[in-house]
């Protein structure tokens, strides 16, 4: 495969898949054909656009050498080729659960070209904060091709593909995320003396009322209840984002609404019209992803009301808000800076607007984590029916706290303090009743 057909094959799989899908399961080709050029090219986009802005240009936080960063863009491209193989293995060994066939070189072939969205995206982080909302974008988009593919490639039959979308999600979730853990652990760190054990911080007080309407927010250290037994039921309190009137589960209703979705955009592939069919991909992708609904994201003016001109006791320095959108989706995100040169907090609010159903979706499975060492740990919990992440390195004196609000809020406050307790406190200065208050802003029917 030439550079051009390289070209070819991406663009035909982002705006018509439902043709491009049937080509590419009736091709005779090898594990190796499928790699060379086209995943080896299309891999190397995310990890050396980020060395050219980390290191070519010195862009960022905390920008590495010319050396160092290439090293580690040539590490992080050749984790993303196992990535690919090991989501390849997924997909087949899920084949026979779901009605499929398997089919190693099929596999392959699903799990890299499914995955084109996000390589391509890549391009973006040369542009900062904006590369991060396209890649997310980008991420959801790569779902739906996985989807389309499935009947094509591995012969699933179209009444258990949805199953076996969501299966393979979840299992490449896991695999991705014990990937990361091996590329933090060997990714470069700035080196600084050390610092005081988390120890000498537990039982800080913080001062101030509880988040209103939020989750109570624990004090540092405070140790996490132990995860209920597997199939004892405990711990699960079915709500408005997991049991309908009718009975039915966001689970249910997530599977109806991609096999709707699927149904729209093959009339609009039988009708003959290029136009209608990317527009219907485009509407199937923010349909599904929307919750059943098309969303307009909140205006950059409407988010940057939540962005205080103080946070923690720290000036703001600075501040941006923007609102972006791709094939259907819209997304907002306002970042702000707050410091006194001793001290500095990043705050991000974001709008997941077009992508509330998945939100939903996350909101329902309960994903839970959890990773502590002496002097440092990393979880994600539900309280109060919300999902709150932590995370603090007292090495470095650095770390996240953060909150999902509505199912389509995100709140996140980091930085580099002197104790986890502040970007607790910090997070009070934040209107999260009046934010999510606005939950159901632009959504249309």
């Amino acid at each position: 495969m030439d550079l051009d057909r390289v070209i070819s094959r991406a663009r035909n799989v982002m705006l018509d898949p439902l043709g491009e899908w049937p080509a590419i399961a009736a091709e005779r080709s090898s594990v190796g054909e499928v790699f060379n050029p086209y995943v080896l090219l299309l891999a190397a986009i995310p990890p050396f656009a980020g060395f050219l802005r980390g290191s070519i240009f010195r862009m960022g936080h905390h920008p590495l050498g010319f050396f160092s960063g290439l090293r580690w863009a040539i590490f992080a491209w050749l984790v993303s080729l196992v990535a690919i193989w090991l989501f390849a293995l997924v997909i087949d060994a899920l084949a026979p659960a779901y009605g499929g066939t398997k089919d190693r070189v099929q596999a392959v072939k699903t799990a890299a070209f499914a995955h084109t969205p996000v390589w391509i995206a890549g391009l973006f982080h040369l542009f900062g904060s904006l590369g991060n909302t396209v890649t997310i974008l980008a991420g959801l988009f790569s779902i739906w091709l996985l989807f389309l593919a499935l009947p094509h490639t591995m012969k699933a039959p179209h009444e258990r593909t949805v199953g076996y979308t969501i299966a393979t999600v979840v299992l490449g979730a896991i695999v991705s995320m014990a990937l990361g853990w091996l590329v933090h652990g060997l990714s470069p760190r700035r080196h600084l003396p050390p610092r005081p054990p988390v120890s000498a911080q537990v039982g800080e007080s913080l001062p101030g009322p509880a988040v209103p309407g939020g989750p109570a927010i624990p004090a540092p250290g405070e140790a996490i209840p132990a995860p209920p037994a597997p199939g004892s039921g405990a711990g699960f309190k079915p709500g408005p984002a997991e049991t309908a009137p009718d009975g039915s589960t966001v689970l249910d209703e997530f599977k109806r609404r991609m096999e709707s979705a699927a149904k729209k955009m093959e009339q609009a592939r039988q009708s003959g019209d290029a136009a209608a069919q990317r527009d219907a991909v485009g509407e199937a992708v923010g349909t599904v992803l929307g919750g059943g609904a098309k969303v307009e994201a909140l205006s950059p003016e409407q988010l940057r009301a939540f962005v205080p001109a103080s946070l923690g006791g720290l000036p703001r320095t600075k501040i941006s808000v923007e609102r972006n959108g791709a094939l259907g989706l819209q997304i907002s995100t306002a970042r702000a800076t707050y410091g006194d040169g001793d001290q500095s907090l990043q705050l991000e609010i974001t709008d997941m607007g077009s992508v509330r159903g998945l939100m939903a979706l996350a909101q329902w499975a309960s994903v839970l984590h959890e990773q502590e060492t002496d002097d440092s740990w990393d979880r994600t919990r539900k309280v109060d029916g919300r999902i709150v992440h932590e995370k603090w390195d007292a090495a470095t004196q650095a770390g996240e706290y953060g909150v999902v609000l509505g199912e389509r809020f995100a709140v996140k406050i980091s930085g580099d303090v002197r104790q986890v307790s502040t970007l607790q406190a910090a997070l009070r200065g934040i209107d999260l009743e009046g934010l999510e208050a606005l939950r159901n802003q632009g959504v249309q029917k």
